[in-house]
């Protein structure tokens, strides 16, 4: 069975940033992901988000970091990144060709900020004890 980037990315959870109150007092704990204390692992969620969203259009991402995206309302702003990544990939032409700064294919690299999101979402819950939660 054949999955779609734009299929896939519709499954995307997005709103108000909800599942992500457990994070409050939290942000120095473990995550799965070794190199990801929670707070750092939210930025990098931030970054996928966004970045991804530029790779959709074909534009140069930057994955350096050392941005704090968790000010005041950061939550909404994550809800928002999130919807603007799905609305990114849900346009046809940000499947076709080839990526110019992966050299994969674009369907390809969309299915990639859907496994980004979904484990390091897991990693998240796993750290935070909050349970996962998509809408379907």
């Amino acid at each position: 069975m054949r999955i779609s980037a734009t299929s896939a990315m519709a499954s995307v959870p997005t709103g108000s940033g909800a599942g992500l109150q457990p994070v409050s007092g939290a942000s120095d704990r473990p995550t799965p992901c070794p190199e990801y204390p929670v707070r750092d692992l939210l930025n990098h969620l931030f970054e996928v988000a966004v970045n991804f969203q530029a790779m959709a259009r074909r534009e140069e991402v930057d994955w350096s970091g050392g941005v704090d995206h968790l000010t005041d309302g950061w939550r909404d702003r994550f809800a928002t990144e999130t919807q603007r990544l799905v609305e990114a990939w849900s346009d046809p032409d940000a499947l076709e060709g080839v990526s110019p700064g992966m050299g994969l294919p674009q369907e390809t690299v969309g299915l990639m900020a859907l496994i980004d999101l979904t484990v390091h979402g897991w990693d998240l819950a796993r750290a935070t004890g909050a349970t996962a939660r998509g809408s379907r």
